[in-house]
């Protein structure tokens, strides 16, 4: 879910891509969990399962594109079997072979300039994935950066610098007709993984200058709208953030629990009761359907309202997202709550949450020998498959 404004919203006039950073006046901290996590929406995430099941799947994904229809699903799965081994890399700790993985898909697709506008836009994701290591990393600047630079020299077909190293979108794209598609996606990216950078590293006004640049706050409770209320409270004006909630647009079920929390922030902020808020904050959690790609997101934001509900509704918000994340193999949601939720545990329960993370791997910091020969077979083959396919793209254009 990508909650995009429609395409009319995409400046095309745009200043210049570096931005002095804001003073922050009269900041009211945030809970932790509401800083690291916020804006949030339920965007569907691989899950951090078992690390052998996850390399597995890699092996599938490969051994199935060459059977895929017509040549770009090719393409697609090919590009996922690459974009999933750079995620397992980075998952387990290892940053290098993250970086390493990217960089080789980037430079398989840029072999093959011109590409069409989706192919194009295949080419960016792991220039988009190098953005999100760095966040991973705590480089927000290093991040921010890259995510302006790629969308302002893909958008005017120039060159950009990326982590030192030099490359040339002037003939990425076949043609000005298929640029849309690929500047709308990196468009879409600096809107959401740009602003994801500046409020990691706790620059609420920042991340609202640069929403306000890029045209990316609407009425409904997306990426910008969030940011919006958030850099209102961050900054001394939880007034302002009430306001702000109480003209949203929140159809779903989903932005109900996400405003019912906000409201219980700011309305604690602006000293003002809270009895209500918390009560609807609760009732729209506990509401929300519990959809397995969406599992991170329920348990970041349960997590959330249990540190902002009383004692009363605290536990049963918080029974929930325990429930959830033992029940489940995603080491993600696991670390997040034993994290945050250790006082509230059972030893049952963090033992079970412990034994999810041991066995994804996560931030072990290698992948065992056996494991990283089937993963980077995977790899070769993907790779092979997509060099092979763009070839003979290139010998019978269409």
């Amino acid at each position: 879910m990508t909650g995009t404004p429609p395409d009319h919203a995409i400046p095309t006039s745009l200043g210049t891509a570096g931005q002095r950073r804001r003073p922050e006046a009269h900041a009211v901290p945030l809970p932790p969990g509401m800083a690291a996590w916020f804006p949030l929406l339920p965007r569907t995430r691989p899950a951090a399962a078992p690390l052998d099941r996850r390399v597995a799947e890699i092996g599938h994904l490969a051994a199935a594109a060459p059977h895929e229809d017509d040549e770009h699903r090719q393409l697609v799965r090919a590009a996922e079997t690459l974009n999933k081994a750079a995620l397992i890399a980075s998952d387990t700790g290892c940053a290098d072979l993250a970086h390493q993985l990217c960089w080789r898909q980037l430079d398989l697709w840029l072999a093959a300039a011109p590409l069409d506008g989706k192919r194009a836009k295949l080419a960016l994701e792991p220039l988009v994935n190098l953005g999100r290591l760095a966040i991973r990393a705590g480089d927000a600047e290093r991040a921010h950066r890259l995510y302006e630079d790629a969308f302002h020299a893909v958008h005017a077909a120039t060159t950009v610098e990326i982590d030192g190293r030099h490359l040339d979108f002037r003939h990425l794209i076949s043609g000005t007709e298929e640029r849309a598609e690929p500047v709308r996606f990196l468009w879409r990216i600096l809107l959401a993984d740009g602003t994801r950078a500046l409020t990691r590293a706790g620059r609420w006004a920042d991340a609202l200058h640069h929403l306000q640049r890029y045209k990316g706050i609407g009425e409904r409770l997306w990426d910008g709208r969030q940011v919006a209320v958030l850099a209102a409270c961050a900054t001394g004006n939880p007034d302002r953030s009430v306001t702000l909630l109480a003209e949203s647009y929140t159809p779903g079920p989903w932005e109900q629990a996400i405003a019912a929390c906000l409201r219980t922030l700011c309305l604690r902020a602006a000293q003002q009761p809270t009895g209500e808020a918390t009560t609807a904050m609760a009732h729209t959690y506990l509401g929300l359907e519990p959809a397995v790609e969406h599992l991170l997101f329920r348990t970041r934001l349960g997590l959330v309202a249990g540190d902002l509900a009383d004692d009363t509704r605290r536990p049963l918000i918080l029974d929930r997202v325990i429930c959830e994340a033992v029940s489940s193999s995603d080491a993600h949601s696991a670390r997040d709550v034993l994290t945050q939720c250790r006082p509230h545990l059972k030893d049952t329960e963090q033992a079970a949450l412990t034994a999810t993370i041991e066995k994804s791997g996560l931030q072990r910091r290698m992948i065992p020998p056996e494991l990283l020969d089937e993963l980077m077979t995977a790899v070769s083959d993907a790779e092979e498959h997509m060099k092979q396919t763009l070839r003979e793209a290139r010998r019978s254009p269409r």
